[in-house]
């Protein structure tokens, strides 16, 4: 895998320019260096290329015609937070363009990039201590998490996964549809446990085929029965079951972070700036790494400014213990 996030073309950078081909310029310099890429890429790999909104469009383009058109993936969306430097608009993301090296040959192996979702750790943690709190009374337990995840700022990684408000023994879930895949599902009569009336029926039937199966269930706790019998009663997704996904082509990661952890490590230079100014995160190339390679895979940046490719392989290999390898390339003084 290779991910790279070259001098941005503003015009601020120090990248030098021709004059006024600026533009035509750094096009020149990402069409020469992309074109040696594609040796270096294994069938199954992927490139990942941070750019803005300046050279987004165009860079996109560069890469069609270096990767081919058909091996385009996705360019995903990184909202990073407000920038508040506009009358007009404040631009708060920027992107990242994926191109695999043979997408025809991914798609024929069925191979799925999947990532665990973010924030859910976080639910693990705020659930069990609910669970000490309440002493297993799950009607608060869940009522009281639902609170939570409705407290929680939108930014949170966890908020996206406030569908997961419900817990029983078994673990954190959340009420999904109980009906018959398609429609035209089977109707039969389901006793609610409390009121001891019939229970409402989806309209698509029941997802179980007959009352045999359903009653099962029922005795098993996966179904989930809500207040009385008026409502559809839902089935248990839980979390454990559900902890991957495959990378979202929008997602939010605060810009600010990187620059204050490498802050923590350097501090400052003796003009006071930054030692590395507009660093990437490392979190974030964390993600697309897990994603897409395995524990033994090697990774290459050949813009390695502040070395966050290196720190996100190191970070990877520290949590499961893989030999993932790097190889930096950086044309700088560094």
């Amino acid at each position: 895998g290779i991910y790279i996030d070259p001098p941005y073309n503003t015009g601020k950078d120090e990248f030098v320019y021709l004059d006024t081909f600026r533009h035509s310029s750094w096009q020149s310099m990402m069409n020469n260096r992309l074109l040696q890429t594609v040796d270096f890429m294994d069938d199954r790999g992927a490139i990942f290329v941070s750019v803005d909104e300046i050279e987004c469009s165009k860079l996109e383009e560069n890469m069609r015609s270096v990767f081919n058109p058909e091996n385009y993936i996705a360019t995903y969306i990184w909202e990073g937070g407000r920038k508040n430097d506009s009358r007009l608009t404040s631009i708060s993301h920027e992107y990242i363009i994926g191109f695999a090296k043979d997408l025809p040959l991914l798609n024929k192996e069925k191979i799925s990039w999947q990532i665990r979702k973010p924030g859910i750790d976080d639910i693990y943690k705020k659930a069990q201590s609910l669970k000490r709190e309440l002493n297993d009374d799950f009607y608060q337990i869940s009522k009281r998490l639902s609170q939570w995840f409705d407290g929680l700022p939108d930014n949170h990684p966890a908020k996206r996964q406030r569908q997961y408000w419900a817990v029983d023994k078994r673990g954190v879930y959340f009420p999904s549809d109980i009906g018959w895949h398609g429609g035209n599902g089977p109707r039969y009569e389901v006793i609610h446990p409390i009121t001891g009336q019939p229970c409402k029926i989806p309209e698509r039937g029941w997802m179980y085929p007959d009352q045999k199966r359903m009653a099962e269930a029922i005795g098993e706790n996966l179904v989930h029965f809500w207040e009385d019998h008026t409502k559809v009663p839902s089935s248990k997704a839980y979390l454990k079951d559900n902890e991957f996904e495959v990378l979202n082509s929008v997602f939010y990661q605060d810009r600010r972070g990187p620059t204050k952890r490498l802050r923590d490590m350097f501090g400052r230079a003796s003009t006071g700036r930054d030692v590395f100014e507009n660093p990437k995160d490392e979190k974030i190339i964390s993600r697309y790494f897990k994603a897409i390679g395995d524990v033994n895979d090697l990774f290459m940046d050949f813009f390695a400014g502040s070395g966050t490719t290196a720190h996100a392989v190191m970070n990877l290999n520290r949590a499961d213990g893989g030999r993932r390898k790097y190889i930096l390339v950086e044309m700088g003084k560094h």
